[in-house]
């Protein structure tokens, strides 16, 4: 079953979902990316196992990522990010700053994808009065402003060129990317769309969730 939602579906921001759906989103992402990129780059996962106190609690921390790979020579040409709520709150956030300021010190593209509307994100959320879906893309050896794109609540996922350097790039459509992680977890048939969330968003956008919510519980019924 598809989303109720005609882009991110804001209820996958519960607790048991966001990591198994983001775990989803960048499986889906790299296979995307490698029927798209030609034949001498190469989509591949990668990331580490690290240790942080969150909440007074220590735990292992996974951390993943996407890398695009000159196959010949091994070279990262871009790094795609997708920011979990856990890499904008706490331990997990000043990791993650840690991390991205390796890659911004390298001759390397790299895209971070926020879609989740909680926590917070200096570097995505500057001026928006509510929160928004965003994109950066810096490009190799940037410390300055990175090319933004955004969109709301209600917008579709948009299509994303993703550089690959020396004025090459595929587009790859995060909307189509949403839908197979969607419908490969089954989180229309996992998720209790009759219950409330609460999110940074207007109070008009927050009834439009409800009411699509509401529609979606019954319909699934």
């Amino acid at each position: 079953m598809p989303s109720p939602f005609p882009g991110m579906d804001p209820y996958l921001e519960l607790l048991g979902f966001s990591g198994d759906f983001s775990a989803q989103f960048r499986c889906v992402f790299s296979e995307k990316l490698n029927e798209l990129l030609p034949d001498r780059f190469v989509s591949r996962m990668n990331g580490w196992d690290d240790w942080v106190t969150f909440n007074n609690v220590h735990q292992e921390v996974k951390e993943r990522w996407i890398e695009i790979r000159e196959i010949k020579s091994d070279r990262v040409v871009t790094v795609i990010e997708l920011l979990s709520r856990d890499y904008k709150t706490g331990e997990y956030f000043s990791g993650y700053i840690g991390r991205r300021g390796v890659w911004l010190s390298q001759p390397l593209y790299l895209i971070e994808i926020d879609l989740f509307l909680a926590g917070q994100h200096h570097f995505l959320r500057r001026s928006e009065p509510y929160a928004v879906y965003s994109i950066n893309i810096y490009p190799p050896l940037c410390w300055g402003e990175a090319k933004k794109i955004t969109w709301s609540i209600r917008d579709p996922l948009p299509r994303l060129r993703v550089p690959l350097g020396s004025d090459e790039s595929v587009t790859i459509d995060l909307g189509e990317v949403f839908a197979i992680g969607y419908e490969r977890a089954r989180y229309a048939r996992s998720i209790d769309y009759a219950r409330s969330i609460d999110l940074p968003l207007s109070d008009e956008d927050k009834r439009w969730v409800h009411e699509r919510a509401l529609t979606a519980a019954k319909h699934i019924a």
